[in-house]
């Protein structure tokens, strides 16, 4: 299993790899500090699904190309890999959760701080 940390707080990737590590033995965890850096790692290895995540834990407020943009401009990759995508924010504004409500490409709004129980409920589907 492939996992993609889409963060610009390192302190949070920092705690987010542990609990990944200490929940599922993940093949690679890979880590972005923006959107950008994600959608570009995402292209050059767009023939290569072997080498996309699996499942993208994305952060909506970053800055460069917060999570919004970036999830626009996934939709437009066409990846042959379907990807689960998760917002994971500290966000509790009506407009970041009516904007994942019209969202056809993620799964799941989770509120910071990402829990051992939620990671585990997630993970159960890639056992």
């Amino acid at each position: 299993m492939h996992v993609a940390i889409i963060d610009d707080d390192k302190i949070y990737h920092v705690i987010t790899r542990k609990l990944i590590e200490s929940t599922v033995k993940p093949k690679d965890i890979f880590e972005f500090y923006d959107g950008q850096e994600a959608l570009d790692y995402l292209l050059q290895n767009q023939a290569a699904p072997e080498m996309l995540p699996d499942v993208i834990f994305l952060d909506i407020q970053m800055p460069y190309l917060d999570g919004w943009q970036f999830l626009d401009s996934y939709s437009q990759l066409g990846l042959s890999k379907n990807i689960d995508i998760y917002i994971v924010s500290s966000s509790i504004s009506s407009l970041d959760h009516e904007r994942f409500n019209q969202s056809n490409c993620v799964k799941e709004f989770i509120v910071k701080p990402f829990t051992r129980n939620k990671l585990t409920e997630i993970m159960q589907g890639y056992a």
